[in-house]
């Protein structure tokens, strides 16, 4: 039988999301074993040849090459994931006019954070590789602070934007005592004025951190 092919690459960004995935150690063997890595960035850097099944894309458009090449790497593979928040809003240096992947190719799915579990990641990879949707679920890092009986930090006089967030994390930085950054992205129904009523607080501004909100034109 053979072997689905999957490509790494990398854009503009700091490399995290790459090496994040790397993290369960076991689990990513595992995966090289069912399917062929044509292209990984820490061993080589290079658009692929042939036609390839899955595209992992981290990083956002900071150049004309950017560009040029998510555009390759567009016309060579059937499915592209975007990987991690500078992929799917821009990142952090958005503010300097960085874009989003979807400003410059189609996006077939999203893998959020900043950066991403590396769990999640190869779970949605399996489940990708045997047909399964993994579009993003409509729910709040919110959800997660409750079914975990973590205390609200809005209730404590905090900010927090996590229920403004997509859920996914486990809630890693309110477990923590952290506020939610919103690193994984605002859900579809996302309001700044809400947010701003609900925690008592303008934090509007803070929605701007990772990108342009969920990732929506």
């Amino acid at each position: 039988m053979k072997r689905p092919k999957i490509g790494f690459f990398s854009l503009s960004c700091c490399g995290g999301c790459l090496m994040q995935t790397l993290l369960e150690e076991e689990s990513f063997i595992k995966l090289g074993e069912i399917v062929d890595i044509v292209q990984f960035r820490l061993i080589k850097d290079s658009i692929p040849e042939t036609e390839i099944d899955i595209a992992v894309i981290e990083g956002s458009i900071g150049s004309k090459e950017d560009r040029a090449k998510a555009e390759e790497i567009r016309k060579a593979a059937k499915q592209v994931i975007a990987l991690g928040a500078c992929a799917i809003e821009g990142g952090v240096q958005s503010k300097e006019g960085f874009l989003p992947l979807r400003k410059a190719i189609k996006i077939d799915w999203d893998i959020r954070g900043c950066p991403v579990d590396a769990g999640e990641f190869l779970q949605k990879i399996a489940a990708l590789l045997v047909g399964q949707d993994i579009s993003q679920r409509e729910l709040s890092v919110c959800s997660e602070c409750r079914e975990k009986e973590f205390p609200c930090l809005i209730n404590r006089g905090s900010i927090c934007l996590g229920f403004l967030s997509y859920a996914g994390c486990g809630a890693a930085c309110p477990s923590k005592g952290t506020w939610c950054l919103g690193c994984r992205g605002f859900m579809k129904e996302s309001n700044k004025g809400m947010a701003n009523e609900i925690s008592g607080k303008n934090i509007s501004h803070l929605m701007d951190f990772f990108g342009e909100e969920d990732g929506r034109d």
